[in-house]
């Protein structure tokens, strides 16, 4: 094989695993393995072989996702569409990644039931574009999407170390609710475009409006079961941090709903005002960890304002 097509495949299979190494998606991991921590029910190791076991699982959901939608997906989204990518190709890849991804999580789980939920996600996974199931095109389809790339990794860890109370049990439903918000709104940002492939997606199905009430409903609820998380130990936030986090809520989710109902409840990609709720969650997830860790707020601090100028976020 050419260098040259080994790059190509290489970009490809990068392309169709999309936001490799989806270190967005794996933040909501921190303030579990924080908790995990400061309990003394984890170590590094295990902590970086779990990262590794999620990253190759999220790979492998991509990859699978760019399969499925080879037939209908735009040739500029998708390397199979335009042939960059065979099927084959991608295929091994998938493969590839559920055996390394399967590895790593065995080596750092520690039960059965970890193995367990482990595969139950992997299915969740799979079964979100394809499987003879596709929940991509239903009305779950943004609640299976949060669960699979936002909040299912965190409870699979919960439950591999049998770690649950009140504040991790919270902290899990916030973190579903919020990114089903999310989740909806991508399907009101690419509504035009699954109307004109004739994806059935959460907002062509119930229509932009109830779509986008039914987004702002979970985001509130989903701040609201975050809030509650931070109020019982661990972490146990400082009354004056919950009051601050509670207003950053408030105010970024009236301000884009607002914006939503003067748009008619049609989203457009590049619209800062519609992340900010999820930078707040974001900026709560990491305050979250770092209190439960018990750094200094000056350092909080610090981190809160590189995660806000950082060019990645």
């Amino acid at each position: 094989m050419r260098k040259e097509d080994a790059i190509k495949i290489f970009l490809s299979v990068k392309q169709a695993s999309r936001a490799f190494p989806y270190e967005r998606y794996l933040l909501t991991l921190f303030p579990v393995f924080a908790l995990l921590l400061a309990s003394s029910k984890i170590g590094a190791s295990e902590i970086l072989l779990l990262l590794l076991a999620f990253v190759f699982v999220l790979a492998a959901g991509f990859i699978y996702n760019a399969v499925c939608d080879a037939d209908k997906d735009p040739k500029a989204k998708n390397p199979i569409s335009r042939g960059d990518l065979s099927t084959q190709g991608a295929i091994l890849a998938l493969v590839l990644s559920l055996f390394i991804a399967t590895v790593l999580f065995i080596l750092a789980s520690r039960s059965i039931l970890a193995i367990f939920s482990f595969v139950v996600y992997l299915y969740c996974c799979l079964a979100y574009s394809g499987l003879g199931v596709r929940l991509k095109e239903s009305v779950l389809g943004p609640f299976a999407a949060s669960f699979v790339i936002w909040s299912g990794p965190p409870l699979v860890v919960l439950v591999s170390f049998g770690y649950f109370n009140i504040s991790a049990g919270l902290l899990v439903l916030g973190l579903f609710s919020v990114y089903a918000s999310l989740e909806i709104e991508h399907t009101l940002i690419d509504h035009d475009l699954d109307v004109t492939y004739d994806n059935q997606t959460f907002a062509v199905v119930l229509g932009p409006k109830l779509a986008s009430i039914i987004a702002y409903t979970a985001l509130t609820f989903g701040s609201v079961f975050l809030l509650a998380s931070a109020y019982f130990p661990p972490p146990s936030f400082s009354t004056s941090i919950l009051l601050l986090f509670a207003l950053l809520f408030i105010i970024s989710i009236i301000s884009t709903a607002l914006y939503s109902s003067r748009r008619n409840y049609h989203f457009h990609a590049g619209v800062p005002l519609i992340a900010v709720p999820f930078v707040v969650t974001a900026m709560f997830i990491i305050t979250f960890g770092l209190v439960v860790l018990h750094v200094p707020l000056i350092l909080v601090f610090f981190a809160l304002w590189f995660y806000v100028v950082s060019p990645w976020q």
